[in-house]
Parts: structure tokens; sequence; C-alpha cells
């Protein structure tokens, strides 16, 4: 295997590009996807071409700057700026496993380096008397391949990624990876991934689902893999505050029989309450209501679990 180095292009090759999202590119940008591992010789390893297999058939979402808006979403920005020049410790070391999978696991081999930068479950695994801290094993029985590989393009390029769009249509799927993949970065205490999870969640949901049918329908979902007042029980209660109607009530696959439908149910007669309340006072003082924040590039920290002030898309 070759020796691991930075994620950069190697001499003479050419960068591999994606497919654009409608209304979410500028002309002429298409995503690059880079080495993780090179050579004098331009050897290609195994994580590299798992990579370029995964972010061939994708387009990376991204959220916009609020000073850059050019529509209901504005232009793509990286969520997070981070260079590494050649030779960084980070992309040195030790490899760690992760087995991702129950009955036929996947390896995925990452840098230990770039793991613990990232995730604070790594960080102490490693550090304490632990299995994982003696094999360099890390392992995800109760996880999917499929929504490890969205965290480990994320590690290395800091960029969610989505499956192709055909035209205008939805992937039914995509809302529940991307839910998925959140419940992962809590699972692994990745704070910064699980805000740009949120973030792409409210890009996409912002500038193609005016039904919100995608979405309104994950709440059994959502709930039955997300912690109390979690981020994404947040932005479901949300929207069916502000944007629900009756027919919504009478929708079998929005409010199924399920133990989880009375804890959001809870949670939505109490932001029904304090949305009321901002009714009142904003009416009092401007006439009008600010709208729900998700529709707000200012206000979707809302959605997000970083500390005050530290927010990875403003940095």
């Amino acid at each position: 295997m070759a020796a691991s180095t930075a994620p950069q292009t190697t001499s003479g090759s050419q960068p591999l590009t994606g497919s654009a999202v409608p209304d979410h590119t500028t002309p002429g940008e298409v995503p690059v996807f880079q080495s993780i591992t090179a050579s004098l010789l331009e050897s290609i390893s195994l994580e590299e071409l798992r990579l370029r297999d995964y972010g061939a058939g994708r387009t990376p979402l991204t959220t916009a700057k609020p000073n850059l808006c050019s529509g209901p979403s504005g232009p793509p920005v990286k969520l997070t700026v981070r260079s590494a020049e050649n030779g960084s410790s980070e992309f040195r070391g030790t490899m760690l496993t992760f087995e991702v999978g129950a009955d036929n696991p996947e390896s995925f081999l990452i840098h230990e380096g770039v793991a613990k930068r990232a995730s604070e479950f790594v960080r102490l695994a490693l550090q304490r008397d632990w299995q994982e801290a003696t094999n360099r094993i890390i392992s995800l029985p109760d996880d999917e391949p499929d929504i490890f590989e969205i965290y480990q393009s994320w590690l290395y390029e800091r960029k969610i990624y989505t499956p192709f769009w055909l035209g205008a249509e939805q992937s039914a799927d995509e809302p529940v990876r991307l839910v998925k993949a959140w419940a992962l970065g809590d699972k692994l205490l990745d704070i910064d991934f699980k805000d740009a999870v949120m973030d792409a969640l409210i890009n996409r949901m912002r500038s193609i689902s005016p039904a919100f049918a995608g979405y309104r329908r994950l709440n059994a979902f959502i709930y039955s893999i997300t912690p109390d007042k979690s981020a994404p029980r947040r932005l479901m209660t949300d929207i069916f505050a502000h944007e629900g109607n009756a027919n919504w009530t009478d929708d079998p696959s929005c409010l199924p029989e399920d133990p989880y439908t009375a804890d959001f149910l809870r949670d939505l007669a109490k932001e029904q309450y304090r949305l009321r309340q901002r009714l009142v006072g904003s009416s009092q003082v401007s006439g009008e209501d600010s709208g729900p924040l998700y529709r707000s590039l200012e206000a979707t920290c809302r959605y997000h679990d970083h500390e005050f002030g530290k927010c990875p898309r403003r940095a």
C-alpha cells in the first residue's frame, strides 16, 4: 500500500468530477475528488478507490453564506475550510479500522489522526484501557456501510454527499440517509459532522420540497433513533408547527400508530405554545411574525450542537 500523505491530487493526474445539483452550483463549478494516499508512482490505495467510486456517483450538499444569498439557498460554499500541507501528521502513522454492519461487516480504514481530531468517542476509546486501544478496531454493528461512507467522505473532504438526482425528483431515501448520518455522528460524538448534516438536510428541504412531503412523514423514524431535544426533533416539530395543516393529521404516514408519536405530539404542543407567544410579541412590535427559523440562513444554528460562537459554517 502506498505511504499515507495529505489528501491532494498527484502530479499529472486529473481530478474526478461529479454531477451538479440543480440550483445548488454556480456555472462551471464541479466537485473535485482528491487522493488521500499518493506516491511517486501514483499508485492507488484501496481506500482511495473506495472514495473515488463513492464520490463519482454523488454530488456534495453544501450550505450558503448569508451575505452571498442569490436565491432560496444561495451559492454553495464549503462548510469548513481546512488545509493540510503535504506530510501533515494527521495523514501519517497508524490506521484505524472501522468495521461497520452486523452480518457481513465492511471495513473502512481511517487515519488515526483524522478520526481523533473529529470524534470525541474515538479519542476516548483510544486513551482508555479498552479493546479498541489495543487492536485499533472500532466496531459499529448497528450502523450501515452506506451511511458510514458519508462520514468517511466528510472526514477527508469536509463535504456531505448525496446520491445522484434525476431532474427535479428527490430521492425518497435521502432524508432518511441524512438522519441516519446524524445519528452516526451523535454516536461518534462528532459535533461538526452533525451540524453539517443538519445544514444539508435543511438546505435541501428549503430549496426543493415546498410541501415537505419527504420530511413530514419522518417524525416516528426520527424519534426512534434520536435523543430528546435533539436537532432533528427540533426541526420536525418546527416543520409541523409552521407549515402543517389539518390534512397532515389525517395522514397515517405523518402520525402513525407508534409509541414515538406521543413524544412527537408532546414536543409539537410545546412548540405551538412558544409559537403563539412569539406571534403575539412580534405582532405588537412589527405587525408580523419573523417566520420559522429554518427559513433564515442566519438562524439555522438553532439546529446545531456546537458551542456558542463556534459555528463551523462561519469559520
